[in-house]
């Protein structure tokens, strides 16, 4: 019985897709199966899936007749896969050697993770390396990021996970995109927070004309914030309106942003509230915070960039004292903030 089972999704990836098999074949890490669903490919990946699958007996290939989509392929393979553990991998990536020897030995260490991503480094179509950040690493941040937050909580192609994640809180949502950050929001309030990231490069992510996140760039994005307000709706009680999201993660003009703020500053109390911080914790989101709000406020009357922002004199009522002061601490260039903003 195999210890991981590799699971990757593809549909018309032939043109990263030997570069992606050849990095898992080669791991220093063997004992594992590697399956496989063709999504319906019509270009030539089921010629090369084929050719591997009959040189490398690890491999699993499966076929869906028609195409089904991300969610429902992975789904699909999670109910043929042997391991204990999911590697997933995506067809144009590049996993390091080690990726699965580090991150195995790494969970048997902390059997109370579930999900271990790590590190990226990104690269372009021709395999340059790419400016790239980290994930975060804190369970606090990487809350955070179910919210609001970066991009991602774990990078998913990175992520090995326990098999009985899957087995205790169920498959991949069947929605477009961020399939994989609705999984990790389903682990939001399970103590101690079950997800982690290794500051080791494990993968190289591929940023290209031809990947999802590049096609379905506004779907992505719509969907992934349609995600994130469940999630804010489900801490603070209440609906919010999807722009709130939006106008959070990317600064746009809003009729309704003096609301939106409220929101904001809401769902800040009631983080906070939910999950205790420490000092370096709450420095790092303060600092985010404080940016994403000082994007739509202005403090000089002269200012010439006034389109879609409100004069701090004139919203500074629904800003609670503390974040008043940090808001005006950042202007004056005082940017450490080791407090909640918002009184208890």
């Amino acid at each position: 019985m195999p210890e991981i089972t590799v699971l990757m999704a593809v549909y018309n990836g032939e043109r990263y897709l030997g570069e992606a098999i050849e990095s898992i074949l080669g791991q220093s890490y063997g004992g594992f199966e590697f399956l496989i669903v063709d999504d319906a490919s019509t270009d030539g990946t089921s010629s090369i899936l084929k050719q591997y699958a009959l040189a490398d007996k690890r491999i699993r290939l499966i076929s869906n007749e028609s195409n089904l989509g991300l969610s429902r392929s992975l789904n699909r393979g999670l109910e043929l896969a042997k391991g204990a553990y999911i590697a997933r991998m995506d067809a144009d990536d590049i996993a390091r050697p080690e990726r699965f020897a580090t991150q195995l030995v790494w969970l048997k260490e902390h059997p109370e993770i579930l999900v271990l991503g790590s590190a990226i480094q990104m690269i372009d179509e021709n395999g340059c390396q790419l400016p790239t950040k980290p994930p975060p690493y804190r369970p606090i941040e990487m809350r955070w990021a179910s919210f609001f937050g970066r991009q991602f909580v774990v990078c998913h192609p990175t992520a090995m996970i326990r098999r009985e994640l899957f087995d205790h809180f169920g498959f991949y949502a069947e929605i477009p995109t961020s399939q994989d950050l609705e999984l990790w929001s389903r682990l939001m309030y399970e103590n101690p927070y079950p997800i982690a990231n290794l500051e080791e490069i494990l993968l190289d992510y591929r940023v290209h004309s031809n990947a999802i996140s590049t096609q379905q760039s506004d779907l992505q994005f719509q969907t992934s914030n349609r995600v994130r307000q469940k999630v804010i709706e489900e801490l603070i009680g209440h609906k919010i309106e999807i722009d709130a999201v939006s106008a959070y993660r990317i600064r746009g003009v809003y009729r309704n942003i003096s609301e939106f703020i409220h929101n904001w500053i809401e769902v800040y109390a009631a983080f906070f509230k939910q999950f205790p911080a420490v000092i370096d914790e709450i420095v790092v989101i303060n600092a985010e915070f404080l940016e994403r709000l000082g994007r739509y406020i202005y403090f000089n009357p002269l200012t010439k960039d006034k389109n879609g922002r409100f004069s701090f004199y004139r919203i500074r009522k629904i800003i609670p004292p503390k974040m008043r002061k940090s808001l005006l601490d950042n202007k004056r260039g005082k940017t450490r903030h080791e407090e909640v903003l918002v009184e208890s």
